[in-house]
This record gives structure tokens, C-alpha cells and sequence, in this order.
């Protein structure tokens, strides 16, 4: 990759294609996934890669989010915050897909 001032840059390394403005990455005690956080100003997703692959497994769309994003202990659950929606996601992962559900929702009724 060459930069405006003329200079060579060789990333060490794969990179993966991600969205606008990726805040965190969460990577899950096996070792197997890798979640990451898009919050720009686009769509905002969460995407899940296989790590050992180098590929995106799926992505999921979410309403909102900011920084918050964690495996669970089991490696099959992945939690990311709701932004100021005072939430709290729960994803379950496996099978190459997503499964999700609120686990909290500090504030809003009903939950």
C-alpha cells in the first residue's frame, strides 16, 4: 500500500473487511470467534468472523450500540450494549448464525 507522502506500508498480517467505525472487538475464550461492533454513522451491525477461517460468518443489524461487547464464559453467547437505549443485547452463537434475545433493559417496561 503506498501513502500520499510516498511511503510503502506492509500490514503484518490478514485483514478482514469491517463497517463503519468499528469500537470493539471481542474475541471468545476458545479462540474461534470473533465479534466486532460497527457504531458509525451508517447501519450499525455486529459482525461474526471464524477466526481460524479469516471469514465473516454472519452480521446482524442493531438499533443501537456503543462500546459494550463480550463473550459469555460458555463462548456461545455474546452480549453488546444498547446504547442510550439502556439495554443490554444477548446473541447466541453457533451454526454459522445468530440467535438473540434482550437479557436487560434498565428502564423500560416491561422487562
Amino acid at each position: 500500500m503506498k501513502l500520499p507522502n510516498g511511503w510503502s506500508l506492509s500490514p503484518a498480517g490478514k485483514s478482514l473487511p469491517l463497517g463503519d467505525l468499528p469500537l470493539n472487538i471481542a474475541v471468545s475464550g476458545s479462540g474461534k470467534y470473533l465479534a466486532v461492533t460497527n457504531n458509525g454513522q451508517s447501519t450499525q451491525t455486529i459482525q461474526l468472523f471464524d477466526v481460524r477461517a479469516g471469514r465473516q460468518l454472519d452480521s446482524v443489524v442493531i438499533p443501537k450500540s456503543w462500546y459494550g461487547l463480550a463473550f459469555g464464559r460458555d463462548g456461545r453467547s455474546l452480549y453488546a450494549s444498547g446504547g442510550n437505549d439502556n439495554v443490554i443485547w444477548k446473541y447466541g452463537v453457533g451454526g454459522g448464525g445468530w440467535r438473540w434475545r434482550i437479557v436487560s433493559g434498565w428502564g423500560r417496561p416491561g422487562l
